[in-house]
């Protein structure tokens, strides 16, 4: 941040969760649950460059630090990740 303020760079923060996320660990147990994270962190990992920062807040939430990010390229991103995930397949698809 301190850099970025110094070069005069845009910051981004992005934050999301997943919808249902203690459900799915009610219904059908934690390993789904952790299937469903390590499926979202793959997927958010194609969105995410270098120089940007993710991190784990809670249960289903996360952050996504962009840095030299404008709000424009920003929502590109949240907006990417979105229908990304929207088509993720479920935990129990695979074989």
């Amino acid at each position: 941040m301190v850099r970025a303020r110094a070069e005069g760079k845009p910051l981004s923060l992005l934050l999301f969760d997943v919808d249902n996320f203690r459900a799915i660990n009610n219904r059908w147990g934690h390993q789904a649950g952790d299937q469903v994270l390590v499926d979202l962190c793959h997927l958010g990992c194609q969105f995410l460059r270098e120089q940007d920062f993710a991190g784990r807040l809670d249960d289903g939430a996360f952050a996504l630090l962009l840095v030299d990010q404008g709000p424009e390229g920003a929502m590109a991103v949240a907006e990417g990740l979105r229908q990304a995930a929207s088509t993720m397949p479920g935990v129990f698809i695979h074989s």
